[in-house]
């Protein structure tokens, strides 16, 4: 899959979640920036593929066959 099918989808993927979801969201990717500037190991495929797996999750999510976590849960197993 090209990188501009990739962002398409994760566009539509993005602009259909619900307001809560949104805001998880953009704090998980807050925390992602942060860590990123920490660690600049992973390849660009490797990180493609983590954005796409994390979409996948979040519309799996949405139909209500993967349960949810909130952001504290996920800062916990840290």
């Amino acid at each position: 899959m090209e990188a501009v099918d990739l962002r398409k989808g994760l566009i539509t993927t993005i602009n259909t979640l619900p307001a809560d979801m949104l805001e998880e969201l953009n704090k998980f990717l807050s925390f992602l920036e942060y860590t990123n500037l920490s660690n600049t190991d992973g390849s660009k495929e490797e990180i493609l593929q983590n954005i796409e797996t994390s979409a996948k999750e979040m519309q799996k999510i949405k139909e209500g066959t993967l349960k949810a976590r909130s952001a504290n849960e996920f800062l916990n197993e840290l």
